[in-house]
């Protein structure tokens, strides 16, 4: 089922590649390059699913999926947290997030659907 989708990430070439590998699978793509970007994003269209990028240039994106947990116009956005790397993966979780995914997963399977991506993680019972 087709999603709005924001994608927060700074590095344009992953976002991009992002971008292209949800719209290829049916999704409209919002992309954010950081937080502020994002809140423009979320204050002029709420998206279904937001994917954060963990570790922003100068920004964390956990302190995003913090502030959509605590905004009730917000907070039913289902939020994936992504990263290189898998050390962001207890933070993202602690901070809100419905499911942690290394980015390389998400450009190396183009199978791998959001749906897939929320349910490898037990959900956020916010």
């Amino acid at each position: 089922m087709a999603k709005r989708v924001m994608v927060v990430e700074d590095d344009a070439l992953t976002g991009e590649l992002l971008q292209t590998v949800l719209e290829l699978d049916g999704h409209r793509v919002t992309i954010a390059s950081n937080l502020a970007e994002a809140r423009a994003v979320l204050a002029t269209g709420r998206p279904e699913v937001a994917i954060v990028d963990a570790w922003l240039k100068n920004e964390s994106g956990l302190d995003l999926v913090r502030e959509l947990r605590r905004r009730p116009e917000w907070s039913r956005i289902k939020i994936i947290v992504a990263s290189a790397t898998d050390d962001a993966s207890e933070a993202a979780l602690a901070a809100g997030a419905d499911a942690f995914v290394l980015k390389s997963s998400l450009v190396s399977q183009p199978g791998l659907t959001i749906a897939d991506c929320l349910a490898a993680t037990t959900p956020n019972q916010n």
